[in-house]
């Protein structure tokens, strides 16, 4: 299973949660950011101006790069308009409103379809559960698209065996082999390690979660 982590949407969130919190919290948060000597205003506009000049580049350069923001909430838990403001200007962070406490089945499966949405399908679900103390959802999704700079090419393709001394036994893998590519073990196999020089590229298709 392959995982990523975003720090990215870790450094979203983070700055989501400092525009709400207060005190020592929030001195802890905007020191993990390194932002200690920036006000809020200051850091929020750099941020969004960060996250517009890279969505920007990525366009022009072919790229599909999203990212999203949302903030679900216990029916009848206070949250200040103002703080809800400053995360719709600057994070583009849309509000929901569920019932974590009676209907957490519900709750997940609305947060569920707002991430399969916001990463094309690639992540089907944020939580595998929550407890009904819960009273606010925050969440970041970040999709990434891209061709590889060197593209596979199929017609390079073949089947053939490989294998380590240690492993003992053969594989068979498809492998796009062109030049300088070779297939076996290592001369020097006391790690069982394979020596394959260079294997075929695909392109990138990721979607990342973040909560």
């Amino acid at each position: 299973r392959n995982v990523s982590t975003s720090s990215f949407s870790l450094l979203v969130e983070l700055a989501l949660l400092e525009n709400g919190a207060r005190g020592a919290t929030a001195a802890g948060i905007a020191k993990a950011l390194q932002a200690s000597g920036l006000d809020m205003t200051t850091q929020n506009t750099g941020l969004s101006q960060l996250v517009n000049a890279v969505s920007k580049q990525a366009t022009a350069d072919g790229i599909t790069l999203e990212t999203a923001n949302s903030l679900w909430q216990q029916q009848g838990y206070p949250i200040k308009a103002s703080f809800l403001s400053t995360i719709a200007s600057y994070f583009h962070a849309g509000v929901w409103q569920t019932d974590f406490l009676n209907h957490t089945d519900q709750a997940l499966a609305a947060i569920d379809q707002w991430t399969s949405e916001k990463t094309h399908g690639k992540i089907t679900k944020l939580f595998d559960n929550l407890d009904t103390s819960t009273v606010l959802v925050l969440a970041n999704a970040l999709y990434f698209h891209a061709a590889w700079q060197t593209q596979f090419d199929p017609s390079m393709t073949q089947r053939d065996e490989i294998g380590g001394h240690v492993v003992g036994r053969l594989h068979i893998v498809d492998v796009n082999c062109r030049s300088r590519c070779q297939i076996g073990p290592r001369l020097d196999t006391h790690d069982g390690d394979l020596a394959p020089k260079q294997l075929g590229e695909r392109g990138a298709d990721v979607g990342h979660r973040g909560s």
